[in-house]
C-alpha cells in the first residue's frame, strides 16, 4: 500500500528547507519535461462520446486491478472534459468491468438517475434539472451519460447492471423527508411525538447553499445546538430500533434511512461551521463516508467511477492560497491510505478556454495557463487531448523532480496548488475547453459562483 500522506508530508517539509514553492512564478520545466511528456504521453483521438474507445486501451495500464478510479475535472462547466470523461467512463465499463457511477452530487437527488437508468419512469433531462447541483449537472453533456447508461441497462446481454449514486451532503432536506416517511411508516407513535422542525428543515434552501449557510449564520447559538441534539437523538434512536425497523421492512431500506440521516448531520455541521476550510473539511469528510458506505456496505464487490472536481480527488494535501490560508484535505485524501492501489486518481487539465463574453464567467479565468502549471506544462507536447500516466516518470530524471514540487492547476475561479506526482496518479489534458451547454431549467436559472461552484 502506498503512503501517499508520508510522501506527501515529506515532500512538504524538504520543500520548506529548501525554499521550495515559496514563488509559484517560478519553475517552468524546461525541454527535457516536454520531451518526457511527448514520449510517455498517450494520444487521445477524439472527445467523441459516440466513437469507440480503442484510443483509450492505454488507461487500462494505468488504472489496472484499482477498484476505485478517480475523474477530476478542472471546472464544473467544461464541455470538452465532460465528453472525455463520458469517453472513459464507457472504457471502463466495457472493457474493465466497473459498474457504479458516483457523482458529487446529493445522494437523495441521485437516486432519481439510478431509478431512471434502471429502467424508472420520467423524463431524464427533468430529472438533472432537480439535481442539487443543477447548475454543474444539468447539461446535454451529462444527459447524453445518463442516457447512454440507460441504453447499456437495457441491452439485455450486459450481466451487470449500471448503478449511479450521491455522496454529496450538501442537500439533505429530501433525503431527510423521506427517512422521517419511512420511520412513519413503520414507527407512527414515534413520529407523531418527533418534532420535524427540531432538524432545521426550514433552514435549508435546496440547489442555494450561500443562502443556507446565511439562514444558519442568522440562527442563535441554542437553535443550531438543539438541531444538533435532535439529530443525535434521531439516529440514536433509529440504532436501537434496527433489528424491528428491518424486520418490518428490509435491511436495505433501513440502511438507506440511516444514510439519510447521517447526511443531514454532516449537513447542520457543514453550515455550522465557523469558516470554509473547516466547513470543506466536513464536507469532504462526509463525502469520503458516504463513499465508502456505497463501496463496503451497499455494493461490496462492485468497481466504481468517482466524477468530481480535482479538489475533491486528490490524494494529498493541497492549497489554495489566492482564497484560502492553511492546508486543505479532500474526500480522496481521507481513503487513499486505506485503499492503496485498490484506487487511482486521475486530474483533468486544460491549457485554455474559449468562453462566450457575458455569460458570467471572468474571461481571465480561462486564459492561456503558462508553463509555470501543470496544464500549461503538459501543453508543450501540441496534443489536443492526451492521458498521461505520472507515476511513469523515472524516479531522480527532470520529469520526476519537477512533478515532485509544488504547482499550480486551473481551477474554478481559484488556483490549486499541489505537488502533482504525490496528490494524481494520472492526468488527462484538454487544451482548450468551452462551456457546457445547460438545460432549460440551468440555462433559465444559472448563476456562476466563482471558488463556491466547486
Amino acid at each position: 500500500m502506498r503512503k501517499r500522506v508520508a510522501i506527501c508530508l515529506m515532500t512538504f517539509v524538504v520543500a520548506v528547507a529548501l525554499g521550495f514553492g515559496t514563488d509559484l512564478s517560478v519553475g517552468s520545466p524546461g525541454p527535457a519535461f516536454a520531451e518526457w511528456v511527448a514520449a510517455h504521453g498517450s494520444r487521445i483521438d477524439t472527445i467523441d462520446p459516440e466513437a469507440g474507445t480503442a484510443d483509450l486501451a492505454p488507461l487500462r495500464g494505468i488504472v489496472d486491478d484499482a477498484r476505485v478510479v478517480c475523474l477530476g475535472e478542472s471546472r464544473h462547466d467544461a464541455s470538452e472534459q465532460f465528453q472525455l470523461k463520458h469517453r472513459m467512463i464507457k472504457y471502463l465499463v466495457e472493457e474493465m468491468g466497473f459498474s457504479v457511477i458516483v457523482f458529487e452530487e446529493g445522494m437523495a437527488q441521485a437516486k432519481a438517475v439510478d431509478d431512471y437508468i434502471r429502467g424508472g419512469e420520467g423524463d431524464p433531462a427533468a430529472i438533472l434539472g432537480e439535481l442539487s447541483a443543477w447548475f454543474a449537472w444539468d447539461t446535454r453533456e451529462v444527459l447524453e451519460l445518463v442516457e447512454w447508461m440507460r441504453e447499456y441497462n437495457d441491452d439485455p446481454s450486459h450481466e451487470t447492471e449500471l448503478r449511479f449514486f450521491g455522496v454529496d451532503c450538501t442537500a439533505p432536506r429530501l433525503g431527510l423527508v423521506n427517512a422521517l416517511a419511512y420511520i412513519e411508516g413503520i414507527d407512527p407513535a414515534f413520529a407523531d411525538g418527533f418534532e420535524t422542525g427540531s432538524l432545521g428543515l426550514s433552514l435549508h434552501a435546496e440547489g442555494d447553499w450561500w443562502t443556507t449557510f446565511e439562514r444558519y449564520a442568522a440562527a442563535t447559538d441554542e437553535r443550531r445546538e438543539a438541531i444538533g441534539r435532535a439529530y443525535e437523538d434521531l439516529a440514536a434512536y433509529m440504532q436501537s430500533r434496527r433489528s424491528e425497523f428491518v424486520r418490518r421492512s428490509s435491511v436495505s431500506e433501513f440502511e438507506w434511512a440511516m444514510r439519510q440521516v447521517h447526511v443531514g448531520q454532516a449537513a447542520h455541521d457543514l453550515y455550522s461551521s465557523q469558516t470554509r476550510e473547516e466547513g470543506g473539511v466536513i464536507r469532504d469528510l462526509a463525502m469520503a463516508d458516504n463513499l465508502t458506505w456505497i463501496l463496503d456496505e451497499h455494493l461490496p464487490g462492485h468497481k466504481a467511477v468517482v466524477w468530481a472536481h480535482n479538489a475533491h480527488v486528490s490524494r494529498a494535501p493541497f492549497t489554495m492560497p489566492d482564497a484560502f490560508g492553511g492546508t486543505l484535505v479532500d474526500m480522496i485524501y481521507h481513503l487513499s491510505d486505506r485503499l492503496g492501489d485498490d484506487l487511482v486518481s486521475i486530474a483533468g487539465l486544460c491549457y485554455q478556454g474559449e468562453y462566450v463574453e457575458g455569460d458570467g464567467v471572468d474571461p481571465a479565468s480561462v486564459a492561456p495557463t503558462d508553463t509555470t502549471y501543470l496544464g500549461g506544462a503538459i501543453a508543450q507536447a501540441g496534443e489536443e487531448f492526451m492521458l498521461l500516466d505520472l507515476r511513469s516518470a523515472p524516479q531522480g530524471s527532470p520529469a520526476s523532480r519537477w512533478l515532485g514540487r509544488e504547482r499550480r492547476m486551473r481551477g474554478q475561479g481559484v488556483d490549486m496548488v499541489c505537488v502533482p506526482s504525490d496528490a494524481y496518479d494520472a492526468v488527462y489534458f484538454v487544451r482548450t475547453i468551452t462551456r457546457t451547454e445547460p438545460g432549460p431549467r440551468a440555462a433559465a436559472r444559472f448563476r456562476f459562483q466563482g471558488a463556491g461552484a466547486r
